[in-house]
């Protein structure tokens, strides 16, 4: 049996998911043919799609997760499909019950809805922080390894501490659950309690049903599926970018240490920024600065997402160029 390259793996995930998405898409154009204004619903719910992978939590948990499942030694080609999969099976149950018990589910969601937006920002907000702890970790023995590095000392390689502290202790459940890509599907669906986007979701569904004229369950459905489609293509592509860049730096040691640091000091400023941010603001911390501060805050933070994307392409084609006039 031929074994797959890795650049043959991830473009085969990538491809799975935009197979998925013309699938979802396909469906949709042929369901609402006859519908424009469903049609215009549809292309909402799935640009929203877009635009929540995109969200600065998603992007650090994926890019966090990847990086430490790499420097383990593996390769987690799979690890962004399986957190919006996660997140987007939230998404999926909250509407079909939202479909099932329309009237009764629209009395109580309210209720529902804030309790599941603070449960969901804590953990986001939490996990976060310990995904920048431990790559914090990481980063101070790469730091250590290049000083021994250029030092002219290659054969000491900086040995993990077995003392662990009460932190660690108590959150080793959820650091050995994210062992395997698979295991991101529950961090993205713990990720995605806060019905938030459920709730947008749920109503374009809603709206595509009227639109359409019909009761059909595929109408309602669709808008959660196409919603689904977009995350998860963006997420997926960002995971196998990721994991492309983490393994295109190790080939160089001195270059994989560089790029190491950047690319550490990066993620975990920005997951420890997200998360310090969720989490003051399930405590009301935020309440502490002015309205226009926060407001400040919050738009910076809506748009890290991008910003941990673009910088990392930009460290990399840095890194990439430097290479090339050396070797020259």
């Amino acid at each position: 049996m031929k074994v797959l390259s890795h650049k043959q793996k991830g473009a085969a995930v990538i491809g799975g998911a935009m197979l998925f998405n013309l699938l979802v898409i396909g469906t949709a154009l042929v369901t609402f043919q006859h519908s424009p204004a469903a049609l215009s619903v549809a292309l909402l719910a799935y640009l929203f799609g877009l635009r929540h992978a995109v969200d600065a939590d998603h992007i650090a948990a994926i890019d966090n997760a990847t990086r430490k499942l790499s420097n383990e030694g593996k390769s987690p080609f799979t690890a962004g499909m399986w957190f919006s999969l996660g997140h987007a099976s939230v998404v999926l149950i909250a509407c079909l019950i939202f479909a099932l018990t329309t009237q009764p589910l629209q009395q109580m969601f309210p209720g529902v809805k804030e309790i599941g937006g603070m449960i969901s920002t804590l953990i986001s907000g939490a996990f976060l922080l310990l995904l920048a702890w431990a790559n914090s970790r990481t980063l101070w023995q790469c730091f250590r390894q290049r000083q021994r590095l250029m030092r002219g000392d290659a054969t000491r390689v900086p040995q993990e501490s077995h003392h662990h502290g009460v932190l660690t202790r108590l959150c080793a459940p959820l650091f050995r659950m994210v062992s395997k890509s698979h295991h991101l599907f529950l961090i993205g669906f713990l990720f995605g309690i806060g019905f938030d986007t459920a709730t947008e979701v749920a109503i374009f569904g809603m709206s595509a049903n009227h639109a359409a004229g019909g009761e059909a369950m595929l109408h309602i459905m669709l808008m959660p599926l196409l919603f689904t489609a977009g995350m998860m293509l963006i997420d997926t592509t960002d995971g196998v970018m990721m994991l492309k860049l983490y393994r295109w730096s190790q080939f160089d040691p001195l270059r994989s240490l560089n790029y190491t640091l950047a690319i550490s000091s990066l993620s975990i400023v920005v997951a420890f920024a997200i998360g310090c941010y969720e989490v003051s603001t399930v405590l009301q911390l935020n309440t502490l600065i002015s309205p226009a501060l926060d407001g400040v805050m919050e738009a910076i933070i809506s748009q890290m997402g991008w910003v941990l994307i673009i910088t990392s392409i930009g460290v990399w084609l840095l890194f990439s160029q430097r290479a090339k006039r050396r070797a020259l």
